[in-house]
């Protein structure tokens, strides 16, 4: 009995979670910029209550500056994008290069 009680509650959670999600001003912007076929795929992370998938669908189709990341993000994201001898760059560097490959 207590599991199910369980279940409910962290269910509901996400379900609130998700809610305040889509009440944010990010995701008007990402509905804007979405193509067809991502707002599909968002429907599906919606009927199976995937929070953490509707987190990543925001952040993907939001356009965010550059400049207005942190050093250690931008470090990250230059390590994805393969980006050469991203750890001696400063700042400003790693905005070029990212820019340059596309990001």
């Amino acid at each position: 009995m207590a599991d199910i009680v369980i279940n409910y509650h962290s269910k509901a959670l996400r379900i609130r979670a998700i809610d305040r999600m889509l009440s944010g001003e990010l995701f008007d912007e990402a509905w804007q910029n979405a193509t067809p076929q991502a707002r599909d795929f968002l429907s599906g992370l919606l009927a199976v209550d995937n929070e953490t998938g509707v987190r990543d669908w925001i952040r993907r189709h939001t356009k965010c500056d550059l400049r207005d990341m942190s050093f250690r993000k931008l470090r990250s994201l230059a390590s994805l994008h393969n980006v050469p001898q991203y750890s001696i760059m400063n700042k400003d560097a790693l905005v070029d290069a990212l820019q340059r490959r596309g990001y």
